[in-house]
């Protein structure tokens, strides 16, 4: 579970750090103080105007974030599906990594929302916690995170298994190699896991977005506001970025986990033994000689 643990952060760091520029798009995109088309004007416009630090605004808050969500939801996912089925599974990794990921996606949307609000990451976290306090700034927003990630999580779990447990089962050869299982696993990621989990998950994410860009709102009223303004479409504003973004991280982050899980050679063997440390210790053997007691001779 250490070598699954390790294998989650350095997945999930390097495919978000190297997705920055298309969250810094599709947050920007789910806020009213930006008017991007789409990802790629979006990313032109960025490119022009603020250059390569406008492209990878928020990128340290992101990668910590999501460093402690590969930390522990990898292993986590891993253990609980021994447990419980795999949505159920995910969910529950997921709750636990997101204690973690609350305070750095509140420091990465301000950042990319408000450029002028700080001049990197711990300014901005330090501001908020400042003028809103530690919870009610880094956490105010915790419930539809989790939602978010509760849902995503779910489903990019849920969906990951079973599409690439059904490619499987009808061409098995395909489990056979390494290679062909990595092919698998990015197919599985990319057109599956990855527009899944993005379709459910989009409205949670446009209300965080817009509760923490340039001014912070209560969530009833965000709601709300981007109901009377934008009716059920401002709740997907972004999604076909997110898809993107979404297929691009999923897929590299299975890629890269089963690589690395590879190298750690975990097998599926390996992640069963929890079982076996949670059991009772057995009972002693019976003595394979008789006793010599009168009760027992007669």
């Amino acid at each position: 579970y250490a070598a699954s643990a390790i294998s989650g952060l350095f997945c999930c760091s390097i495919m978000h750090a190297i997705t920055v520029p298309v969250d810094v798009v599709k947050t920007r995109m789910q806020s009213p103080s930006f008017k991007y088309k789409g990802l790629r004007q979006g990313l032109q416009t960025l490119k022009k105007e603020e250059g390569m630090k406008g492209l990878m605004r928020g990128a340290w808050p992101t990668v910590v974030g999501y460093s402690w969500y590969g930390l522990t939801v990898y292993p986590g996912y891993e253990m609980f599906k021994r447990m419980f089925i795999a949505m159920a599974a995910g969910a529950a990794s997921t709750a636990v990594a997101c204690l973690g990921v609350c305070p750095a996606e509140v420091t990465r949307i301000r950042m990319v929302s408000n450029p002028s609000y700080g001049s990197g990451a711990l300014a901005v976290a330090g501001r908020i916690i400042k003028e809103e306090g530690f919870f009610r700034g880094l956490y105010e927003g915790f419930s539809f995170l989790l939602t978010r990630q509760v849902l995503f999580g779910m489903v990019k779990f849920f969906v990951f298994d079973t599409f690439a447990s059904t490619i499987y089962s009808f061409f098995p050869v395909l489990g056979e190699q390494a290679i062909t299982q990595l092919l698998v696993s990015l197919v599985a990621g990319l057109v599956a896991a990855g527009v899944s989990s993005s379709i459910v998950s989009q409205p949670a994410d446009s209300v965080l977005t817009r509760m923490k860009d340039n001014s912070s709102g209560w969530q009833a009223t965000v709601v709300l506001d981007i109901w009377r303004n934008m009716g059920p479409r401002g709740f997907f504003a972004g999604l076909g970025s997110r898809c993107v973004w979404a297929g691009a991280i999923i897929a590299g982050q299975f890629l890269l986990y089963e690589v690395c899980k590879n190298i750690f050679q975990i097998t599926a063997d390996d992640l069963a033994l929890f079982l076996d440390v949670l059991l009772p210790p057995p009972l002693p053997s019976p003595s394979p000689f008789p006793s010599s007691s009168p009760s027992s001779s007669s």
